[in-house]
């Protein structure tokens, strides 16, 4: 199963949840095309009912026990296991990012945007609400996201929501 299989079919389970894709995928539609090894899916729900359609779709689940906290959303990681009979079992990891803030959630889920993924329509977080999350993040890989959006970045940005979820400075 490929990174871009494993996209697909989590798409599909996730086909009735308010999901939008996050990470490096939504930054390769708003930046700049950036090489991935996960996918990330901002959950606008309960993550208990993603991974209920995960584990219909996937042949083997596993849900590490200890989220990763950020500012604003935390992460629950999953390894989605593809046993390929008659070769080797492939694997792909999957990030539900679960915001903690209520308001922030709503407002991101405003913004989302709608792009075409081979046959389907695809949530995708506004870049707005992607360079929230990756500024908020101290890993160096975020940082580098962020700036490469700002770079990117168009005159039609929501200045006023970012300002209200990032601290100053």
């Amino acid at each position: 199963m490929t990174l871009a299989e494993a996209l697909e079919r989590t798409l599909d389970a996730c086909s009735s949840a308010r999901v939008a894709l996050a990470g490096g995928f939504a930054l390769s539609v708003h930046a700049q095309p950036r090489a991935t090894v996960d996918i990330d899916l901002m959950v606008f729900g309960a993550v208990d009912d993603v991974e209920a359609a995960l584990r219909a779709t996937f042949p083997s689940v596993y849900r590490n026990p200890q989220p990763l906290t950020y500012p604003l959303v935390t992460v629950h990681r999953f390894l989605l296991i593809d046993p390929n009979p008659g070769g080797e079992a492939t694997e792909q990891i999957l990030d539900l990012l679960e915001p903690r803030n209520a308001d922030f959630a709503g407002e991101a889920w405003q913004r989302v945007q709608r792009i075409r993924f081979r046959d389907r329509q695809v949530a995708v977080l506004s870049p707005e609400a992607l360079y929230i999350l990756k500024r908020a993040s101290d890993r160096t890989q975020d940082k580098a996201d962020a700036e490469a959006l700002e770079a990117a970045r168009t005159s039609g940005w929501d200045d006023d929501f970012i300002r209200r979820w990032l601290p100053a400075g």
